[in-house]
C-alpha cells in the first residue's frame, strides 16, 4: 500500500504510453514500444475478463481507480493501490510473466483497497491484516467465477491462511532489502550504482536509529 505519487510521478504519467479502456487510464512510462504495447495489451484483457465475468466488480473498478500504471513496484508486491491518487500500480514483471487471469485477480484486490470504507480505514499496522483478509476475500470471490481457474483460487485460499504477522512492519522491513535489489537489477541499474544505493540507504538507517 503506498499514500501518495508525487511530482516526478505525475511528470512520469505525461511521459507514458497509455491508452484507455471503457474511459480507465491504463499506462506504462514507455522504453521499447513493442514491449509497452504488449504490456498493456496483457492488462486490457484482464479487464475485460473481469467485464466479461463479474460486470459489478468491473463498474467498480471503474469508480474506485483513478488510473492503471505498470512500473517496477520496490516494495515487492505484484500490485499496490495509492490511498490519496486512487492509483493501481502493477508490477513490470508480474504482467510479463502472468495469465490474464492472475493480473485481474490482483487488478479486483487493488480496487478493494479503493472502496470508500476501506479507504477511509487507512492502512494502519494494527488494521493490515484484516482489510488484506477483505482483498483478498474478494479476490478469491471473482477468481472462483472463471473458468480454469483452480490453481489461482487455491493459491488464494494459501494466501488467507497466512499468519497476521507476515502484513506487519516487522516483517516488510525484513523483507524489503531483498526486492530493492531486485527492482534495482530489474530497472537495468549497474552493479555499482546499486552497491552504492544500498550502503547510503544503510548508513542513512543508522544515523536515523542513532537520533532516537
Amino acid at each position: 500500500m503506498v499514500k501518495s505519487g508525487g511530482f516526478l510521478e505525475r511528470i512520469a504519467f505525461r511521459l507514458s504510453y497509455s491508452r484507455r479502456l471503457d474511459g480507465l487510464w491504463i499506462g506504462i512510462l514507455a522504453d521499447r514500444k513493442d514491449r509497452d504495447r504488449y504490456l498493456l495489451e496483457r492488462v486490457q484483457d484482464a479487464l475485460n475478463l473481469i467485464k466479461q465475468h463479474d460486470p459489478l466488480r468491473y463498474g467498480r473498478i471503474h469508480r474506485d481507480i483513478e488510473r492503471i500504471w505498470i512500473t517496477i513496484r520496490s516494495a515487492g508486491g505484484v500490485g499496490e493501490f495509492s490511498l490519496v491518487s486512487g492509483i493501481c500500480y502493477l508490477d513490470k514483471r508480474f504482467i510479463e510473466k502472468s495469465t490474464p487471469q492472475a493480473i485481474a485477480s490482483v487488478i479486483v484486490h487493488e480496487a478493494t483497497h479503493g472502496y470508500p470504507c476501506l479507504r477511509k480505514m487507512g492502512y494502519a499496522e494494527k488494521l493490515r491484516y484484516r482489510i488484506e483478509r477483505i482483498c483478498i476475500g474478494q479476490q478469491l470471490s471473482f477468481a472462483r467465477r472463471l473458468p480454469d481457474s483452480k490453481n489461482l483460487c487455491e493459491s488464494l485460499e494459501r494466501s488467507l491462511k497466512r499468519d497476521p504477522s507476515f502484513w506487519s512492519n516487522s516483517e516488510f522491513a525484513k523483507r524489503r532489502p531483498a526486492q530493492e535489489l531486485a527492482a534495482a537489477k530489474a530497472a537495468g541499474l549497474p552493479d555499482w550504482a546499486i552497491k552504492a544505493a544500498l550502503k547510503l540507504r544503510e548508513l542513512r538507517w543508522r544515523v536515523l536509529h542513532k537520533k532516537r
